[in-house]
């Protein structure tokens, strides 16, 4: 039984109270919830030793963002500080080529400052120097990265699709890849097995 426990922060470092946060398996499935007190402290009970994920959303008004923080195993207990930022990786989807030599996933950026305003583009001015990606937290290179402007049927907007690609075998396995989105103004992770 592993007890997961942190503090809860926006993208500025101001606490944030009343923020969601869970433990999923990799499934998916919510083994544990919680929500951050008044000085943003979350506490967290595993009762099953599995590998899994904690996230945490906040909701601003009718727009919320998310953190993930990946390859969390419950056989021990863990410290995971929670940082929301103003822009969120969505609709994350992962995989392996057929051949097994190259992992390949896409996401879509989102940004709340944009989404308040109005906008009908939902992403962050993004440009390559602005998005990072980390595999165990070495900056990965020699990866492909495809943007295009994508419609939301269901709002009426748009938004931009990425599609990031990049060698890999069986040795990068249950590795963590962090996927960060960082500008003066903006902040936004998402971290995921391979």
């Amino acid at each position: 039984m592993a007890k997961i426990n942190g503090v809860v922060k926006d993208h500025e470092g101001k606490i944030i109270e009343n923020a969601e946060v869970l433990f999923v398996d990799r499934a998916f499935n919510v083994l544990a919830s919680g929500y951050s007190n008044e000085d943003g402290e979350y506490y967290l009970q595993i009762n099953e030793k599995t590998n899994g994920m904690v996230m945490g959303t906040f909701s601003y008004g009718e727009e919320y963002l998310a953190f993930t923080f990946d390859n969390v195993s419950t056989h021990i207990p863990h410290r995971i500080d929670i940082r929301l930022g103003n822009v969120e990786f969505i609709k994350f989807k992962r995989g392996i080529t057929k051949e097994r030599d190259r992992y390949v996933c896409s996401f879509q950026l989102a940004s709340l400052p944009r989404m308040i305003a109005g906008n009908r583009h939902l992403s962050p001015d993004a440009s390559e120097s602005s998005l990072q990606f980390l595999l165990d937290d070495k900056m990965l290179t020699g990866y492909q990265l495809t943007k295009e402007k994508t419609d939301m049927e269901d709002r009426g907007d748009t938004i931009d699709s990425y599609t990031l690609s990049f060698e890999s075998d069986v040795k990068d396995r249950g590795k963590v890849l962090q996927l960060i989105y960082k500008t003066k103004d903006s902040y936004g992770i998402l971290k995921s097995y391979v």
